[in-house]
């Protein structure tokens, strides 16, 4: 479940801590499967499509539930934060694949995790905090 930043957080560490096993080694196994069957029929390709829908709905669904509950503000538009993680994690572990190095994927995971945070709405502890005391 990605029902808060923190847990946006995690799943982007979770990738960055498979980098050495899985990205160097071969890429994203769905994003492998993308690139060797894109030119397939397209009963296969319609599938591979689905893959990625369905991963973008688990995304969407995280966001949508984080506004909803007030984790980020009303300007946040879950389906265009969705494409932005999803996008960031296959950019990243694809360019993270051909170059060898971990900087892609650390990057691009890292801002596309960054541009999520932009979006919380400001806690009320701290709002709190940040009104001088009269005394």
């Amino acid at each position: 479940g990605l029902a808060s930043v923190q847990s946006v957080r995690a799943w982007a560490e979770a990738c960055i801590a498979d980098i050495p096993s899985v990205y160097l080694v071969g890429g994203c196994r769905f994003g492998s499967l993308v690139d060797e069957l894109v030119d397939a029929d397209r009963a296969v390709v319609d599938d591979l499509v689905t893959g990625y829908d369905l991963w973008m709905r688990r995304f969407r669904d995280g966001l949508t539930a984080m506004k909803s509950s007030g984790e980020l503000t009303g300007e946040a538009d879950a389906r265009h934060l969705a494409a932005c993680l999803l996008a960031a994690h296959q950019g990243g572990a694809g360019l993270t694949h051909i170059t060898g190095s971990v900087e892609p994927c650390m990057a691009l995971l890292g801002g596309a995790v960054d541009y999520v945070a932009s979006f919380q709405a400001p806690q009320p502890e701290a709002l709190h905090r940040s009104v001088p005391q009269h005394t």
